[in-house]
């Protein structure tokens, strides 16, 4: 079989990991991960990075201005090959008449292999930038531009099929570890179902699936409602959940950052939220992925 088991392909099973607090300030500071520069009033990432949306605009004009400049040399291309088809055709026709053709047939052949070189130029620079997006696009708090393009490979990959049932119909593609716990884009966090498999993930709910309506999830909303707070100076409330706990406790915190946090007992980072704890009556760091039912309070 082509296609790949949910058993084959598990995601890294839960695990109990320790946050690591840096001790100063530095130590928390957020930088775009295109420019290198402070990104503190920057798009916050899944991971607990950050990007500048000039940059990310930066880069997808550029890739915009490229695909255009792609789409004229193909243009250019299609028209010198049926003018010179069509030469050919007179060219025949002279030939048995005067004996004597005259058809540049060199120059045009020249401007064929000029206009391949630009495709390939162009074509190599798309991929370029596409490839300094794409680690950005991994961790988007939302479905992220390229979209359409992870789900053609996670499709591929799965052979068309549900990695459940194996059905070929109604296929959607699926985070395996939701985008409102701080789940990523990455391909490992993807996999395809079918449309009765994927409302079994989400507990029975029975929905249909329209990708071209792609709506904010919770842990972005709960991103832009922790930056508000901060920019006014509002407390929070909410119901957080330690890994060893049973149940969720009610919190009420006056938020001062967002900040990047690493792990102990594996690599990379996670998108935290410091802040003055009424209940703890102290300074204390929070996951967001671990917060629920937040508002202003």
């Amino acid at each position: 079989m082509k296609y790949q088991l949910k058993s084959d392909r598990k995601v890294e099973e839960k695990k109990h990991y320790k946050l690591v607090v840096p001790n100063t300030k530095e130590d928390n500071l957020i930088t775009c991960q295109l420019c290198e520069k402070d990104a503190l009033r920057g798009v916050n990432l899944s991971n607990g990075c950050a990007v500048h949306p000039a940059c990310v605009d930066l880069i997808q004009k550029e890739c915009e201005e490229l695909e255009n400049k792609l789409g004229s040399v193909h243009l250019k291309c299609a028209s010198l090959r049926r003018e010179l088809e069509n030469q050919k055709k007179i060219s025949s026709r002279i030939i048995s008449l005067f004996k004597s053709p005259k058809i540049d047939e060199k120059l045009i052949g020249q401007q064929l292999s000029q206009l391949s070189n630009d495709e390939s130029t162009t074509i190599e620079k798309i991929d370029k930038l596409q490839q300094e997006l794409r680690p950005i696009y991994d961790y988007y708090l939302d479905y992220p531009p390229d979209w359409q393009v992870r789900r053609s490979e996670v499709l591929k990959r799965d052979d068309k099929r549900c990695v459940e049932c194996h059905s070929g119909i109604n296929l959607h593609v699926h985070h395996i570890a939701p985008l409102s716990k701080g789940g990523s884009n990455l391909l490992s966090n993807l996999e395809t179902l079918c449309e009765g498999c994927h409302s079994k993930e989400h507990g029975g709910r029975r929905f249909t699936y329209d990708e071209s309506k792609k709506t904010e999830s919770h842990f972005s909303k709960r991103v832009s409602l922790i930056k508000k707070a901060i920019k006014e100076n509002d407390k929070v409330e909410f119901y957080y959940r330690k890994p060893l706990d049973s149940k969720s406790q009610k919190r009420v915190v006056l938020p001062s950052e967002l900040i990047s946090i690493g792990h102990v007992h594996r690599s990379g980072q996670t998108l935290c939220m410091r802040g003055y704890c009424e209940v703890r009556s102290a300074e204390r760091t929070f996951a967001i992925k671990r917060i629920s039912r937040i508002k202003i309070k």
